[in-house]
């Protein structure tokens, strides 16, 4: 997802989210993920997933979801091994988001429609989305130990946004909230 999604269930409904790291439902679906960027699809959606519903939907409580869900994953995994989107993926995470994709593209030897092309294939979204969402999580949760109101303009900065504006624009798509309503616990 690149925006928040806000959902208000009508009535009694069972809920398992499995959140996987950039790339990792690739290993499940055969297709590409920018097929399913910004969107919210059953497990219906796919005919080689409808089996995991009827198994969930047999076991017994949480704990017994949790183990069919586990031993699924485990027996259906393909791996989709990908050199330059894992190392890319690491880059990000160690500068927390805040690098240019063609520095990234240069420091892992791929041009940078190559890298935007296999991201776009195995991840759902481009280098920069990907990197967008590292550093908000990064800024949210730093926001979640500091949040006075002096402290939001040096956060903003300090991560790589230009002025207080562009942070709260770019944390408000992401969270649907503001940085202050989101640092207050209203979020």
């Amino acid at each position: 997802m690149t925006r928040a999604v806000a959902s208000q269930p009508d009535g009694y409904y069972n809920l398992i989210a499995i959140r996987f790291h950039p790339g990792g439902l690739r290993a499940f679906v055969n297709l590409p993920l920018h097929e399913l960027t910004d969107r919210v699809v059953s497990l219906d959606t796919f005919q080689n997933l409808r089996y995991w519903q009827e198994q969930l939907a047999q076991a017994q409580g949480l704990a017994g979801q949790c183990n069919v869900l586990n031993t699924l994953l485990l027996q259906n995994l393909s791996p989709v091994y990908n050199p330059a989107v894992i190392q890319a993926l690491k880059i990000l995470q160690a500068y927390k988001g805040n690098i240019r994709i063609a520095h990234l593209a240069a420091t892992i030897g791929r041009s940078q429609k190559h890298l935007e092309r296999t991201f776009k294939d195995l991840v759902g979204l481009s280098p920069k989305q990907t990197a967008g969402i590292i550093r908000f999580r990064h800024v949210a949760h730093l926001l979640r130990h500091n949040h006075d109101e002096e402290s939001l303009l040096h956060l903003a900065t300090d991560n790589g946004f230009t002025d207080h504006a562009h942070f709260t624009k770019s944390f408000k798509e992401f969270a649907g909230v503001t940085p202050q309503a989101f640092a207050a616990g209203n979020a």
